[in-house]
């Protein structure tokens, strides 16, 4: 529990100034470049269960949309959902930034048809074994 806080914490404190490396694989480009641009935004953080394990999420509205980080609770892997304006999932951000990596950077960008096909909820990236 300790260390979910913990990770939380840096990713508030992080708003403050880490690159989010705005390209991705394929699909879309990060809404932002920087989580510094996410510093003055409303931020509601609450923890929920994947199974067994503690994820961290935090929603938030950037320039009149919404959208939700998931974090895993090592901090490793992460997702951000893009919600249209009825509240409805439209686009997902992947990240894995590692342990040595100082920037998050979003290894894919799909539709969130296209992301239901490989994941078909946030826990089952977040939690997912690594290879």
């Amino acid at each position: 529990m300790k260390r979910l806080i913990l990770v939380a914490l840096i990713f508030v404190v992080a708003c403050a100034a880490v690159p989010l490396g705005g390209g991705t694989a394929e699909g879309q480009p990060l809404p932002f470049t920087a989580l510094s641009e996410l510093k003055a935004v409303d931020k509601t953080l609450e923890q929920v269960a994947c199974g067994s394990k503690a994820i961290m999420t935090v929603s938030f509205k950037y320039t009149d949309t919404n959208y939700q980080f998931f974090l895993d609770q090592n901090g490793s892997r992460w997702l951000l959902i893009r919600y249209d304006t009825q509240g409805e999932p439209q686009w997902v951000w992947f990240g894995d930034k590692g342990p040595t990596d100082v920037a998050l950077k979003a290894i894919h960008s799909l539709s969130i048809e296209q992301a239901k096909l490989q994941f078909p909820n946030p826990c089952s990236w977040l939690v997912m074994k690594e290879a």
